[in-house]
């Protein structure tokens, strides 16, 4: 069986697209997301977007997609990532 197959034999969307996974996390499924212009990849464990464009991947800056869906969730995480945000009292 194909690494890219999934156990009930379907192709995850990404893998369609020559991705073996998210470059941060490693062998996760991508999401194809939608913001009204491109077609990125969401990974669901970083929350961080990525577009591939002629063989190459980069991570998108959420603030240039106003029109999708989970630019909450990526501007969370990328602050999470860079150690932004508030830490939380009780």
């Amino acid at each position: 069986m194909d690494t890219a197959d999934r156990i009930d034999g379907t192709t995850p969307p990404a893998a369609r697209y020559g991705l073996p996974g998210c470059p941060e996390c490693g062998p996760v499924e991508l999401f194809p997301v939608f913001d009204r212009e491109v077609t990125n990849f969401l990974c669901p464990l970083c929350g961080s977007c990525w577009h591939v464009e002629l063989g190459y991947i980069s991570r998108v800056d959420p603030d240039t997609c106003p029109g999708c869906q989970f630019q909450l969730v990526c501007r969370e995480r990328r602050l999470a990532r860079q150690g932004a945000l508030p830490s939380q009292s009780r």
